[in-house]
């Protein structure tokens, strides 16, 4: 259905974009508009009180009666849940206490869910920016956040049991000298986890739709299978293994 403003009743907007559905693939185009009074961005049309529904699926929300904590809410997302979980399972199937990083922690996703599983682990997060880490500070209770760069990695040699690479690897563009840091952090029974997106991926990412030269820049960026695990065994790691993973939206 056409809506007015949801801020001043004004039904005059000009279109800004359309965009395809791509969490769960439903059809069509989804139209974003913006006010021409107030200047405020909404979806319009949009969809009815009586069909809204049909837009979302039960894992995508909580019923009030549940109590769920906010910050579970917050990560609530069913597939990015499954992800999360293969990537850090084999560290936590072998620790169950210790320490962890998380390099690139970003604004801190990852770790508030590792705080939901109760596990006996001390969890760090690093990243460069300040930014990130402020919005991580208030989803990270128990963990600790600390402002640093992955070639200098602030820690004293074999300071860790396990370190999370979660899509960041790529941006380093010395991955050579990036995991030799990463394993002079790590002790000698410790497991590194790199997650990696694959093209398929980050072709699904609807901000590519904006800036398709950025997916361009990107796609270039991706380490290949064979150069991580060159690097890997330049770093001194052993017992060097991959797994393609892929979640259905």
């Amino acid at each position: 259905e056409e809506v007015p403003c949801e801020l001043c009743g004004a039904r005059d907007f000009r279109v800004l974009f359309q965009l395809k559905d791509y969490e769960r693939g439903f059809p069509g185009l989804f139209q974003i508009a913006v006010c021409s009074d107030c200047h405020l961005v909404f979806l319009n049309p949009r969809p009815t009180e009586g069909t809204i529904h049909d837009y979302y699926t039960p894992d995508d929300w909580y019923r009030a009666k549940q109590e769920v904590p906010l910050e579970e809410a917050q990560i609530s997302n069913r597939p990015w849940r499954e992800i999360q979980g293969f990537r850090c399972r084999p560290i936590l199937k072998h620790r169950e206490e210790g320490a962890i990083l998380d390099v690139g922690c970003g604004d801190g996703k990852f770790l508030a869910w590792i705080e939901l599983k109760n596990y006996a682990v001390h969890y760090v997060g690093l990243d460069t920016a300040i930014e990130m880490l402020t919005v991580a500070k208030h989803k990270c209770m128990r963990n600790s956040l600390i402002l640093g760069d992955a070639l200098s990695l602030p820690f004293r040699s074999e300071s860790f049991d396990g370190v999370i690479l979660n899509n960041v690897i790529h941006l380093t563009g010395t991955e050579k000298p990036f995991l030799k840091a990463i394993s002079r952090v790590l002790n000698t029974e410790g497991r590194l986890v790199i997650g990696v997106a694959n093209v398929d991926e980050l072709t699904r990412y609807w901000e590519y739709e904006f800036f398709p030269s950025a997916l361009k820049i990107d796609i270039q960026r991706l380490p290949s299978l064979a150069s991580l695990y060159k690097c890997c065994i330049e770093a001194k790691f052993n017992h060097i293994s991959s797994k393609r993973v892929l979640f259905e939206r």
